[in-house]
């Protein structure tokens, strides 16, 4: 976990969650599937990221910095751009103006909710 370096660094227990989904497309038993991926970016520029296959509307994206270039950076992802075919994400340092001079590599996840809302489809991958 990472503070923004101006804040007071002091927490009380933190909760984690994590989800593994082992990369490349992934299909579910009623024929939806995760897609996972890795991709380097930085904050020059917008990365592109393409599916291997089109989702049936925009899906569900989630992204999480998978390195660290730099022992003291501080950064977040952000998603400018997201529909079926694919998405576009960044690195953004803090509002005191960090600037994102490593690449950084970044795991990301997409998944179709089918129409349904996401707490009903987050219930499809709890396990019995």
């Amino acid at each position: 976990m990472q503070e923004w370096t101006y804040l007071d660094n002091v927490h009380t227990t933190e909760t984690i969650s994590y989800m593994v989904v082992e990369r490349g497309l992934n299909y579910l038993k009623d024929g939806s599937w995760i897609e996972a991926g890795v991709v380097t970016t930085d904050i020059t520029k917008n990365t592109n990221v393409k599916y291997s296959k089109s989702f049936p509307g925009t899906p569900v994206v989630m992204t999480q910095i998978t390195s660290q270039a730099r022992a003291n950076s501080r950064y977040v992802t952000r998603i400018p751009v997201s529909n079926e075919k694919g998405f576009s994400l960044f690195l953004q340092g803090s509002e005191k103006k960090q600037k994102v001079t490593e690449k950084e590599q970044v795991s990301w996840v997409a998944w179709s909710t089918n129409g349904k809302k996401y707490s009903e489809w987050q219930a499809r991958l709890t396990p019995n």
